[in-house]
């Protein structure tokens, strides 16, 4: 070192000098030895211990950012250098060479740098002692290790980061050796498994005294390739995806990287919905109502067992990929193109709901079914397929139709008394045109053929009055079921309809007002229904006000033309809906006492 400053090497002992060496270098050894220092950005120092003198080269200032003369050679001087939290430990170590304790001095500090801030420097030494053993120099070198403690901060930043990341995630992540210690876990491991303090993975992880039989996790040490497995643990209740990474040590020795995700909630998700969907699927399955689900190309991608076993005849294969098509399906393997007004491409293209009603053959019998098609739509909002529902309605529309007529009949028998009325005027004109006929035969022996033939007239057109009540009752009755629909005078049906229950109005006590507006367009309906729904309307309000103790009991008739629309009113003073309004068209529903109606009008107009 003293070749260094200019002066001699010297050769020491770390516990005790017994002698000096001296051994003076040539001059071409120095110069090596200062070019190959200065080369390596190193510095050269040596501090007299007694008088506390510090001797620096350029280099080692120059490191700091001073000229040679810019620090003077004292001990006070270069440990004011030496940063305030560092002082302390420095000195700690060179104190401790110096009492032989290390056999050399050795500290990373920081410095202070003459344009501010701090460098960081390694310091070596060894001291020389004289033969008391007392330390009499001190000689080494220093070096600025900034550059490297930066990378070492940015790494340990970094790694902060990485195990701040680690321990945020909802999974847990562990490092594991070859002897089943577990050498890092993250802060979801701990939580879960406990901090593991030595102990191996199996009796962290698995509560178990030895390796586990088989492991996937340790086949990675053989494979060096990813393993993915799923593990439940029964201790948890949670269930785990587990991916193993082979990697390796700081020091090259292999380690597995666990990372061990908490899929228990997915897996539940996953298993109430396999179980939902058997439950829907049982439910579809045993429904009497056919389930068919159609894509954009009329193809029948799913079927429930009602639509098999309807329309599963020869040549409908529903097994078949692609799928039947849904016109093929519904009307024959024979159809070659879609129906011309198909509801269901109404659906997939507007996304609205459509119903109709049809007749198909199913095996070789004529059938009525509604059909309601539903859209399916995919996330971005679209249409991409249509639920068909297909509902037997044969035996509906047949209860329907024997309803009808047990409403038609029951009104029948509520206007019998209206009916032997009508019928019993003209009888009774009868009566009366036969009574003068015999009496003008006993009067005279000899009567003229005209006044026979006047009479007989008259008779004939009493008895075309009674053929045509019989034929309105019949037509009342036994109306078709599909009725024709044609221009109705609507004046002239309320009128008919008020015909046959005026007798019992009257015997109710109750008055008619007739609203009538005239010059009332024609309006579309079938002239019949509309009758039924008038004695229906009529007939509801006498029976409401026949439970009114009043003198003046109305019922009003009112017709008008509202744009394109003739409005008929029928209105009474009577107690009014009291709360039912919701439940007025419902069938079967009244608020008659037992026995006294079927709750079938207004559901049926």
């Amino acid at each position: 070192f003293t070749a260094v400053t200019g002066d001699a090497a010297v050769e020491t002992s770390s516990h005790g000098m017994e002698e000096e060496r001296l051994h003076t270098l040539p001059p071409n050894h120095v110069e090596i030895l200062q070019h190959a220092l200065h080369g390596g950005r190193i510095g050269a120092w040596q501090c007299d211990v007694p008088s506390g003198i510090v001797h620096a080269d350029a280099m080692l200032k120059s490191l700091l950012g001073f000229a040679e003369d810019e620090i003077l050679d004292r001990m006070e001087e270069w440990q004011g250098l030496i940063h305030a939290e560092d002082r302390s430990k420095v000195r700690e170590r060179l104190m401790s060479h110096l009492a032989g304790n290390l056999p050399m001095f050795e500290s990373e500090h920081r410095m202070l740098h003459k344009e501010g801030g701090y460098t960081w420097m390694t310091l070596r030494g060894v001291a020389l002692f004289d033969a008391n053993g007392e330390a009499r120099r001190v000689a080494g070198v220093g070096f600025d290790i900034t550059a490297r403690k930066k990378a070492e901060f940015d790494l340990e930043e970094e790694r902060r980061r990485l195990y701040s990341l680690l321990d945020r995630l909802p999974a847990y992540v562990c490092l594991i050796a070859r002897n089943h210690s577990v050498v890092f876990a993250n802060r979801f491991f701990i939580d879960n498994f406990g901090a593991p303090d030595q102990r191996p993975c199996y009796h962290l992880m698995h509560r178990r005294d030895k390796p586990c039989e088989f492991c996937p996790a340790f086949d990675v040490f053989d494979t060096m390739s990813l393993a993915v497995w799923e593990w439940s643990c029964e201790e948890l209740g949670k269930t785990f995806q587990v991916y193993d990474y082979p990697f390796d040590d700081l020091d090259g020795s292999p380690l597995i990287l666990e990372l061990g995700i908490d899929i228990t909630q997915n897996k539940r998700a996953q298993e109430a919905l396999a179980a939902s969907e058997e439950r829907y699927r049982s439910i579809s399955d045993n429904l009497a109502l056919g389930i068919m689900v159609i894509d954009k190309d009329f193809r029948v991608t799913a079927v429930n067992p009602m639509i098999r076993q309807w329309f599963g005849g020869e040549g409908i294969d529903f097994a078949r990929k692609p799928g039947p098509l849904c016109y093929q399906v519904l009307c024959g393997p024979g159809v070659e193109e879609p129906c011309a007004s198909c509801p269901g491409r109404v659906t997939m293209i507007g996304g609205s709901i459509e119903s109709y009603q049809t007749r198909l053959v199913v095996g070789k019998a004529a059938r009525d079914f509604r059909i309601t098609y539903c859209p399916i739509y995919d996330q971005q909002g679209e249409v991409t397929s249509v639920v068909a529902m297909v509902d037997d309605i044969t035996e509906s529309l047949r209860v329907e139709a024997s309803l009808q007529r047990a409403r038609k009949l029951e009104a029948m028998g509520t206007l019998a008394a209206g009916i032997a009325h009508e019928i019993n005027q003209p009888l009774n004109a009868l009566q009366l045109y036969l009574s003068g006929l015999d009496m003008i035969m006993e009067a005279r022996k000899n009567v003229e053929k005209s006044t026979i033939m006047e009479r007989l007239s008259w008779m004939m057109k009493e008895t075309a009055k009674i053929h045509d009540i019989i034929n309105h009752m019949r037509a009342l009755v036994y109306q078709d079921d599909r009725p024709a629909m044609a221009a109705t005078r609507v004046n002239e049906t309320v009128e008919r309809a008020l015909s046959l229950i005026s007798a019992q109005l009257k015997a109710h006590n109750i008055s008619v007002e007739r609203d009538l507006a005239p010059d009332l367009p024609r309006a579309t309906a079938n002239s019949v229904q509309l009758e039924q729904v008038v004695i229906n309307l009529v007939i509801n309000a006498m029976q409401a006000l026949d439970t009114q103790e009043k003198p003046d009991k109305r019922i009003r008739l009112k017709t008008r033309q509202v744009n394109d629309h003739v409005v008929l009113l029928v209105e009474d003073n009577g107690p009014g809906l009291e709360g039912w309004a919701e439940r007025i068209f419902d069938p079967f529903f009244t608020t008659k006492e037992a026995g006294k109606g079927m709750g079938l009008g207004l559901s049926i107009v």
